[in-house]
């Protein structure tokens, strides 16, 4: 209404000879200074940030589970996992190389989303921390930690009809647990532990850790507690704990999968002739006459 009632009293006023002030105040009648509203409708939002919308947030960041953990149960439903890992006899030649295709393909499809979000984090949600580049490498880190964890996932599906659905359930349902338990049930080791095993939990804790900075009018250090901080855990040793889900859970994964899906489970044994031939099939002295 604000817009259309100054157009009616500025018309008023052209008529009287008169002008209005070139800027209109969010609130025309009040003790309170423009700066002071403007800084208390910050802390109310950074507030509400901290408490609960946070979780919103983290959404923008797990289709890369639902869509990498489907790919990969689908592949084995197919079979072209199987297929794939039996044009190697050695240990784990096959798997690697396709494991580490899948991983590096989905990271290139995904990595410029996860960096413009940390980017439009950076930029529009906390205003106090001028540089962007804490909320940019956390993204890209979190992105990297999901990959490992939606590897880990498809681990344990035959079928990939509910693969995703399920991945995307038990990370959203892991984020709210991190979302909603606050001090005192909730302790450091807490914090840490959750954090240390699943992403989501990981993404939740860093981003109250630097709104509680953002609630004290200040930027975000890393290294040091926040006074409104629920946890005395610094955003550092949070940020840290991501390099764990994405080095050792792509080792589980190739150990599992093995274990449940390979050539040697199911009675499925590999062979090699004893004759030393390279081939399964070897054709000489063949021609067309």
């Amino acid at each position: 209404m604000l817009p259309f009632q100054r157009a009616i009293d500025m018309q008023i006023n052209i008529q009287a000879g008169s002008t209005l002030p070139s800027t209109v105040n969010q609130l025309q009648f009040t003790q309170e200074s423009e700066t002071y509203v403007q800084k208390s409708g910050s802390a109310s939002y950074m507030s509400a940030f901290v408490n609960f919308l946070v979780i919103l947030f983290f959404l923008g960041m797990i289709p890369v589970v639902y869509h990498m953990t489907g790919f990969i149960a689908k592949e084995r439903e197919l079979g072209m996992s199987a297929l794939i890992d039996a044009t190697d006899f050695s240990r784990y030649g096959a798997q690697l190389l396709r494991l580490s295709s899948t991983y590096t393909a989905f990271v290139i499809i995904y990595g410029l989303s996860w960096l413009v979000y940390g980017i439009v984090v950076g930029v529009v949600v906390f205003s106090y921390t001028s540089s962007t580049v804490i909320t940019i490498f956390y993204h890209l880190l979190n992105g990297l930690a999901l990959c490992s964890f939606s590897l880990l996932s498809a681990v344990f599906f035959s079928r990939a009809q509910l693969s995703g659905v399920v991945a995307i359930v038990v990370t959203v349902v892991l984020a709210i647990v991190a979302q909603l338990l606050l001090a005192p049930p909730l302790t450091d080791g807490n914090v840490l532990a959750l954090s240390l095993l699943f992403p989501s939990a990981n993404y939740i804790y860093m981003m109250r850790i630097i709104g509680s900075w953002e609630l004290q009018g200040l930027a975000a250090n890393l290294s040091t507690v926040a006074l409104s901080s629920h946890y005395n855990v610094t955003g550092a040793t949070i940020f840290s704990l991501l390099a764990f889900p994405i080095v050792v859970y792509p080792i589980l994964t190739v150990l599992i999968e093995r274990w449940l899906f390979s050539t040697s489970s199911r009675g499925y044994t590999a062979i090699t002739r004893s004759d030393g031939a390279d081939v399964s099939v070897k054709l000489s002295g063949f021609s067309k006459m």
